[in-house]
């Protein structure tokens, strides 16, 4: 045994060691896994060469160019960028053969930064590649991405780079589909110049070029189709504009969850955008019910209407099992049309506790952010959770879990079981009243609200944990939950025991006479006094908060519908005829008599076509009475959205 073992010893030591891989087949072997879009072989292959002692700086610069286009690709887009800012340093401008690299390289920096909504930058990368493109088809690339970041800052250079298009595409032989896709884009330029008939003629032609009205559709006919029917609007041909709309497809999904999405939040009015600003977002929903892009399509004016609108919508989200029903056509592109909000936004009740959770799990906590988490922090969450519950129960469970309950994308049953894991870690931990409420009766809201009778078993649970001796000592916990009791309901009024609930609060010696707890069971105290009649007890009561009529109490109740104004008579009758679904957010003032005023849409889906017909409806509508001193306005207005429904025959 030990003579055979001592002759493979000897064998082993004799034979030549495997020598290294040349420079020239690593090269050979990662460009073939880049060709072949093999993304995590291709970066190994490129990162092994980077790593290599000696090589000169235009081999390392190659390399990094390459790497950072498979990490692009990748998605891991801070890392591309500074792969690609390294490479085409090293590579310098000089040496013509590493044009493609070169061009390559500015064509994804410039999506990058166009996805981050930075124009500017996208821009300048672009024109980098346009200085570098040689052949008619990377001219058009880079020509085509030049007016995506132009056309609604700058549309005159936007025309001039969609005409500098058109002028290539004659020159080479392009097939019908792509042709219709430069008129399609240059159509959108003149149509955000106000030139509705010009772009109605570009786009005609593109729709020419797909086949017609059809009934075989894919995303370029309903690209162009959907472009068509927002020129044909906007030129104030309604009719046609309805015929192109019901080619594209959307609005047929009644029962999906594009009604129903999760998050919608919408920047403010101010700065760059006015009340009476408008734009179209064209956006992709991913199988997690995160938007994954967003890219606005028309902006009523220039500026940066459509970016900021664009960029809010990249902030959706749908609940992840509803989105996975969606049909990934569907999912691929839809549009919506929006405006910035002019709406005061308070937060719910039960979350004027959220900072005492925050400020209970501290350093512990797993997202050192004041929003709810999006999808890749989701994951990040979930594998914590994960964790964390295997071994002693502590603080950064109890936050990691309340936090992916609190996520868009995490659905009605799922956020229920977080917050009630949550709930049982936290009372094992001791925690204190405020934490121990905000999670079982989040977890209580998750569970009780879809019922029928939800608000009633809601308000039980806020009864049953007021009962609780370690809940009503302590003072703020104790009023938040009153303030629950003393809210209005929708379409059903004050709870039988709203009035005594917010005395409470009132009375509390416990509590500062400038508490903003107090300050807001005065404020609604004094709405609910109004609504039954009482005029003088709520002008007392408004008196006793210390606001005068223009401000506003950070805790006072949201409006609440005490008659709908919109029914099924108001389903606009075309697109009932057209059997197209689709929903609209409406924002509005409400007077102290509870009619409406300012009433505005400011989300409409599909795009201009349930919007106006909903604002309409809604001065039928009537909200609970409140009070403010010379008729004054309420505090911030009230948001409510609307579904059209077809009738399933």
């Amino acid at each position: 045994m030990l003579v055979t073992w001592l002759l493979a010893q000897a064998a082993a030591a004799a034979a030549p060691a495997t020598p290294p891989p040349t420079l020239q087949a690593q090269f050979e072997q990662a460009t073939v896994a880049l060709n072949a879009d093999n993304w995590a072989e291709a970066l190994a292959g490129f990162q092994a060469i980077e790593a290599r002692p000696g090589i000169s700086p235009r081999t390392r610069g190659i390399a990094m160019l390459r790497a950072g286009s498979a990490l692009h690709h990748l998605q891991r887009d801070d890392q591309a960028k500074q792969a690609f800012a390294a490479g085409l340093q090293l590579v310098g401008q000089a040496d013509a053969t590493l044009n493609n690299d070169r061009l390559d390289a500015y064509l994804a920096l410039g999506g990058i930064e166009k996805g981050a909504y930075d124009y500017v930058a996208a821009r300048h990368d672009f024109e980098q590649a346009l200085s570098l493109a040689n052949d008619p088809t990377a001219k058009i690339q880079a020509l085509l991405a030049l007016i995506t970041v132009t056309m609604f800052d700058d549309s005159a250079a936007a025309l001039g780079y969609a005409d500098a298009m058109m002028k290539v595409a004659e020159t080479t032989k392009i097939a019908p589909e792509v042709d219709a896709t430069l008129r399609d884009m240059r159509g959108r330029v003149l149509l955000n110049r106000g030139d509705y008939k010009g772009a109605l003629a570009e786009l005609e032609v593109a729709l020419k070029d797909l086949g017609g009205l059809t009934t075989k559709t894919d995303l370029n006919d309903v690209t162009v189709r959907a472009d068509l029917a927002l020129a044909s609007f906007l030129a104030g041909y309604t009719n046609k504009a309805r015929e192109y709309f019901a080619m594209t497809g959307e609005g047929r999904l009644p029962a999906g969850p594009f009604a129903v999405a999760a998050r919608t939040d919408l920047p403010a009015c101010g700065g760059n955008l006015k009340p009476e600003d408008r734009a179209v977002v064209e956006f992709g929903i991913g199988t997690d019910g995160a938007v994954s892009y967003a890219n606005p399509v028309y902006a009523s004016r220039s500026g940066a209407v459509a970016r900021e609108l664009a960029e809010a919508v990249s902030g959706w989200s749908w609940k992840a099992g509803g989105a996975a029903k969606i049909p990934a056509f569907y999912r691929l592109a839809t549009r919506v049309e929006l405006r910035c909000s002019t709406a005061v936004q308070r937060p719910a009740d039960l979350n004027l506790l959220w900072p005492q959770v925050a400020a209970w799990v501290g350093d512990a906590f797993p997202l050192h952010n004041d929003t709810a988490p999006n999808a890749a922090e989701a994951s990040i969450l979930r594998t914590s959770i994960a964790t964390r519950e295997a071994g002693a129960k502590d603080r950064a469970l109890v936050g990691s879990l309340a936090m992916l309950a609190s996520a868009p994308t995490t659905d009605r049953d799922e956020s229920h079981d977080l917050y009630a894991r949550a709930a049982a870690a936290a009372s094992q931990l001791k925690a204190p009243p405020a934490v121990i409420a905000y999670l079982d009766l989040s977890s209580s809201s998750t569970a009780d609200m879809s019922a029928k009778d939800g608000w009633k078993r809601y308000l039980a649970a806020v009864r049953a944990m007021l009962a609780r001796p370690d809940i009503a000592a302590d003072a703020q916990t104790a009023a938040v939950l009153r303030l629950i009791l003393g809210s209005p309901m929708q379409s059903q009024g004050y709870a039988p025991d709203a009035e005594p609930a917010l005395r409470d609060v009132i009375d509390d010696k416990r509590l500062d006479a400038r508490d903003p707890l107090r300050v807001g069971a005065l404020v609604r105290l004094s709405s609910f006094q109004a609504q039954q009649g009482q005029i003088d007890a709520a002008r007392a009561s408004f008196l006793k908060s210390g606001l005068d009529a223009q401000q506003c109490a950070l805790v006072d109740a949201q409006p609440a519908i005490a008659k709908v104004g919109v029914g099924s008579n108001d389903y606009p009758a075309e697109m009932l005829m057209m059997r197209v679904s689709g929903w609209t957010q409406i924002e509005l003032d409400v007077l102290p008599n509870g009619q409406t005023t300012n009433r505005r849409a400011v989300i409409s889906y599909p795009p201009l076509m349930f919007g106006d017909a909903t604002v309409k409806a809604m001065a039928k509508t009537r909200y609970t009475q409140s009070y403010r001193p010379d008729g004054a306005l309420g505090c911030g207005g009230a948001t409510q959205r609307f579904r059209y429904v077809v009738p399933q025959s």
